[in-house]
C-alpha cells in the first residue's frame, strides 16, 4: 500500500511540476508582450497578472518578484540572441575565425535591430538592481562565446594580439579555455561593438552631423576597423553589408 501511495505521490509531483512550468511560460510570454509594447520600465507585475488570468499575490508563487521576473526575459533573450550568433558564425568556412567573428557580429546588430524591446532591457544599467543570477550566467557565457572565437584566432595564427591596437590587459583567468589575452581583447571589441549597436539602436544616425546614408554598409566597415585593431592579421572572406 505505501509502494502505491508513494507512486501516486511521484505522479502527482510531477504533473504540479509540469503546470508550474506552463504556467511559468505564460507568465513570461505576457510579460514579453509587456514589454515589447511598453518597453523595459512598462513591465509590471499587475499588468502581467491581468493578462495570464491570476491575482497579482498570485504571480509570486511563480517568480519571486519584478526584478526576478524581468531577469527571466533578459535570460531567455540572451539565450535567443546567442543561438542566433552562433548559427551566423557557423556558416563561415573552416577554421576562418576572422570570418566567424565578423559574421558574428553582423548577426549581433541584426538580433539587436529586430528585437529592440529586448536589447533595451539587456543594456540598461538600472531596469535590473540587483542582476539576477540567470542574467549574470548569460552575460558569463556570452564573453566566454567571443573569447573562444579569439581564442581559436590566436591559435591559429589569424589574431596577434602583440598588434592589437585595444587595450590587452593580462588578467588571471580562472575558468573557460580562453587564455586571459583572448578575453582581455574581446571584452574590450565587444564593448565597442555594442556601444555602436546601442547608438544606432536607440538613436539613429539621421540627427547627425554628416549623414550615414547606408547603416549597414558602415556597421560592416566599423566591425572591419575593430578586427584590425583587435590584432586581426587576416580579412574576412565572406565580407558583406549587414541586414538593415
Amino acid at each position: 500500500m505505501s509502494g502505491g501511495r508513494s507512486e501516486s505521490s511521484g505522479i502527482g509531483a510531477a504533473r504540479r511540476e509540469r503546470l508550474h512550468r506552463q504556467v511559468l511560460e505564460e507568465i513570461k510570454d505576457a510579460a514579453r508582450a509587456e514589454l515589447r509594447a511598453h518597453g523595459p520600465s512598462g513591465v509590471t507585475m499587475r499588468a502581467v497578472a491581468r493578462a495570464v488570468d491570476i491575482t497579482p499575490s498570485g504571480l509570486y508563487r511563480y517568480v519571486a518578484d519584478h526584478n526576478a521576473l524581468l531577469g527571466l526575459l533578459a535570460a531567455d533573450a540572451y539565450a535567443e540572441a546567442l543561438a542566433e550568433i552562433r548559427a551566423a558564425g557557423a556558416q563561415a568556412p573552416d577554421e576562418e575565425f576572422a570570418t566567424t567573428w565578423y559574421l558574428s557580429t553582423l548577426a549581433l546588430r541584426r538580433w539587436s535591430l529586430t528585437h529592440e524591446a529586448e536589447h533595451a532591457l539587456l543594456v540598461s544599467p538600472t531596469v535590473m538592481n540587483p542582476r539576477p543570477r540567470e542574467v549574470v550566467e548569460a552575460v558569463r557565457e556570452s564573453l566566454a562565446m567571443w573569447a573562444e572565437i579569439c581564442e581559436k584566432a590566436i591559435q591559429a595564427g589569424q589574431l596577434d594580439p602583440q598588434q592589437a591596437g585595444l587595450p590587452v590587459v593580462h588578467t588571471k583567468v580562472t575558468s573557460g579555455a580562453a587564455s586571459a589575452e583572448a578575453v582581455s581583447l574581446a571584452r574590450s571589441a565587444i564593448a565597442a561593438i555594442t556601444g555602436h549597436i546601442a547608438l544606432e539602436v536607440r538613436l539613429g544616425w539621421e540627427g547627425w552631423e554628416g549623414s550615414v546614408e547606408d547603416p549597414a554598409e558602415y556597421f560592416s566597415d566599423y566591425s572591419l576597423a575593430i578586427m584590425t585593431a583587435m590584432g586581426f592579421v587576416v580579412r574576412p572572406t565572406m565580407v558583406a553589408k549587414a541586414t538593415g
